[in-house]
């Protein structure tokens, strides 16, 4: 709605869609003017560096906060305010009052499971490249030419897709092997612990 030198102010519009769990690489606040919304504030704790751009960790429940229209809550810099927003109702409105996006960081996503990954431009734009070229069957490379982060985002961003499209598959089994191999890391079973999570809690609150 508006954009200064220092601060923007965003309007968004929800209809019964939670979040990603997801920290932010800019700071302010957001308020609900419009529904409700059950905001989930989390802590995590690392255990475990994967590569440059991933970790294992617990991740631990701070508080739940019902916001109704007024309310709001502050938004600290990445790690230190992870939250997930279920919006309640056919139609929720937050305003959010914001600096801008720290330069040369991304904001990061967390499963229930314990995956935290940071969102990268440069490696988000290689896997996007990637499963674009495997749609069209034009891939030059091998999955010997990805590392352990563009393996660990290509698995997460194609997980549930048809299995009809073989160069894909093909892929994401190489992808799956490596990671065990190396790491003992199951990226699916990973993202069905949390989806297993979010439908407990969608059943209980809503």
């Amino acid at each position: 709605m508006a954009r200064g030198e220092h601060c923007f102010v965003d309007l968004y519009y929800w209809r019964r869609r939670p979040t990603v769990i997801h920290d932010h690489h800019f700071q302010g606040a957001f308020q609900c003017l419009y529904g409700m919304n059950l905001d989930f504030s989390f802590k995590f704790k690392p255990t475990e560096k994967i590569g440059k751009f991933h970790a294992l960790g617990d991740l631990v429940l701070k508080r739940e906060k019902v916001l109704k229209a007024g309310d709001g809550v502050e938004i600290d810099y990445l790690d230190k305010f992870i939250h997930q927003n279920h919006h309640h109702g056919d139609l929720t409105v937050n305003l959010c009052f914001r600096t801008p996006e720290q330069k040369g960081k991304g904001l990061s996503n967390y499963l229930y499971s314990g995956l935290k990954y940071e969102k990268n431009p440069p490696l988000i734009n290689k896997v996007e490249r990637l499963i674009r070229s495997l749609h069209f069957g034009n891939v030059k490379l091998g999955p010997q030419d990805f590392n352990i982060d563009e393996k660990i985002s290509f698995l997460i961003d194609t997980y549930g897709v048809s299995l009809q499209n073989k160069p894909l598959q093909k892929f994401r089994k190489e992808f799956h092997k490596s990671l065990m191999n190396e790491k003992g890391l199951n990226i699916d079973q990973l993202i069905k612990v949390h989806d297993k999570k979010i439908d407990e809690l969608e059943e209980n609150y809503f």
